[in-house]
């Protein structure tokens, strides 16, 4: 996902949420079954709190206003004082 039409489709995406079992249901199934369980709910949760987050809202819409504002403005760099010359009397 390296482009702005990759993150949009990201973003909209709702997933759906993984099956609940029961605690009998997920007792009875193999080591390896539940831990794909277990990934299943983690990848669900994480793409969540990524999608909904609002420091990443926030960010998102900080940015844009950001690069809105500083459109046409010119920059340059200036270089930091030295401070290694100076005597402390």
């Amino acid at each position: 996902m390296r482009c702005l039409e990759g993150w949009r489709q990201f973003v909209a995406e709702a997933p759906p949420p993984p099956r609940l079992l029961s605690e009998e249901k997920f007792a009875a199934l193999s080591a390896v079954e539940q831990e794909l369980d277990d990934e299943a709910h983690l990848d669900h949760h994480a793409r969540l709190l990524v999608v909904a987050a609002y420091t990443v809202r926030h960010t998102v819409a900080s940015g844009r206003r950001l690069v809105l504002l500083n459109r046409h403005a010119i920059s340059t760099q200036h270089p930091a004082p030295s401070t290694q010359h100076r005597s402390i009397e």
